[in-house]
């Protein structure tokens, strides 16, 4: 069994070094290749990482011409990785000691698993450790994977996954370019997809809180748009697999696109408006189907009789609902 470790490279010179040191000296417990990918940050961030690696044969480095963000990189990694398996590493966060290994050891173990999670805590630039707000649970997932993912049992991050090469090949899971919340939509298409997961029961990955980092930043507006982007990807992708007969994916998907408007009324009501027209862009359930295969209460149902109205009636009605 071979591991790829894809660990994108952009504007990271200050924590670069404590990540490629962190997979370096665990790379004697694995057969694995590392791929950096230059995302052209235009720093020595790149020229770090390689110094840090300088004594070892197994690590390419692919190049961008030109800055394409981090989906785009972690889909150049995927496209060139040789392994059986890929790992995503963030390139300002750590691997925990004995991260590979005990990732490794259970891909062993569950030789049909498509995917092997670990757990991770949190640390700040200062470096205080502290367990993460998200909580996570060990187990063994097989055949109902959208059950745990929708109870948020399987950690909802591409990195600190041991993802089997031909089930992201097979499924065209590659990331979304040009969203802020890339994670949550391919988790989700991976959930979706997935015939088992294992979660270990350690920490094997270590997440770094960093104030500069685009999800910290507070724009409540650009966040808005980038969730309601992923929900809509969400509902093409349901429709896609023909998965709308499900009820839970409904009751997430739901949920998640009404909180999003709501939250959007109170920031900018012109946002708002801009975002249910987004949403009206893609499939989602007929007032059919949500009255018969993913009917779920009455309060449910009529909240959304306004996606069966004409678009600007429909928006006056959501308002008049909204809290």
């Amino acid at each position: 069994m071979t591991i790829s470790i894809v660990i994108p490279v952009y504007k990271v010179a200050f924590y670069v070094e404590q990540c490629v040191q962190s997979v370096s000296k665990q790379l004697k417990d694995v057969d694995a290749e590392v791929i950096l990918v230059d995302d052209c940050g235009g720093d020595n961030s790149l020229s770090l990482a390689c110094a840090s690696f300088s004594r070892l044969s197994n690590v390419r480095v692919v190049r961008h011409d030109k800055n394409r963000g981090l989906s785009a990189a972690r889909n150049t990694g995927l496209s060139v990785a040789n392994g059986d398996y890929v790992l995503f590493v963030d390139s300002d966060d750590i691997l925990a000691d004995g991260c590979l290994s005990k990732l490794a050891s259970l891909a062993h173990e569950h030789l049909d698993a498509d995917i092997i999670a670990g757990q991770f805590d949190e640390f700040s630039e200062v470096g205080d450790y502290h367990t993460s707000k998200w909580e996570q649970h060990a187990g063994v997932y097989n055949q109902d994977i959208i059950t745990p993912y929708t109870q948020c049992d399987i950690p909802v991050t591409a990195w600190n996954k041991l993802c089997r090469k031909s089930f992201l090949v097979d499924n065209h899971l590659t990331f979304e370019e040009g969203l802020v919340h890339e994670d949550a939509l391919w988790s989700f298409q991976v959930a979706c997809c997935a015939r088992k997961v294992v979660v270990a029961d350690a920490v094997t990955y270590h997440y770094r809180q960093r104030r500069g980092s685009l999800d910290k930043q507070k724009n409540a507006s650009l966040h808005l748009e980038h969730y309601a982007k992923v929900n809509a990807l969400q509902c093409q992708f349901v429709f896609a697999r023909h998965l709308e007969n499900d009820k839970r994916l409904f009751r997430m998907i739901d949920q998640n696109r009404y909180q999003i408007l709501a939250d959007a009324c109170k920031e900018d009501i012109e946002l708002a408006e801009q975002l249910y027209a987004q949403f009206r862009k893609y499939p989602y359930w007929t007032l059919k189907q949500r009255s018969g295969s993913v009917f779920l209460s009455l309060k449910v149902w009529l909240r959304g009789l306004h996606w069966s109205l004409p678009e600007n009636l429909g928006f006056a009605t959501f308002q008049k609902i909204c809290p």
